[in-house]
């Protein structure tokens, strides 16, 4: 589910999500990644997001910052 707001002069992205991981071939996991990577990336950097939800997954670092949206299938 997604909401765009706009609240005075800010314009608030709120993404709810779950992500089914029992049970499903990585294929579709990584589908739903890709896709949900796409709706984040493709947001403008001027807009803020708030994403919430079960995702069973974990977030990547690096020293230098994120190098992926998202990443793994396993419990982070």
């Amino acid at each position: 589910m997604s909401i765009k707001l706009v609240v005075g002069v800010k314009i608030l992205n709120v993404n709810c999500v779950y992500a089914l991981q029992a049970g499903l071939v990585e294929d579709i996991k990584r589908e739903f990644g890709k896709e949900l990577e796409e709706v984040i990336e493709n947001l403008p950097r001027n807009e803020k997001l708030f994403l919430g939800g079960d995702l069973n997954d974990h977030i990547r670092t690096k020293a230098d910052g994120y190098d992926r949206t998202r990443g793994g299938f396993s419990h982070g």
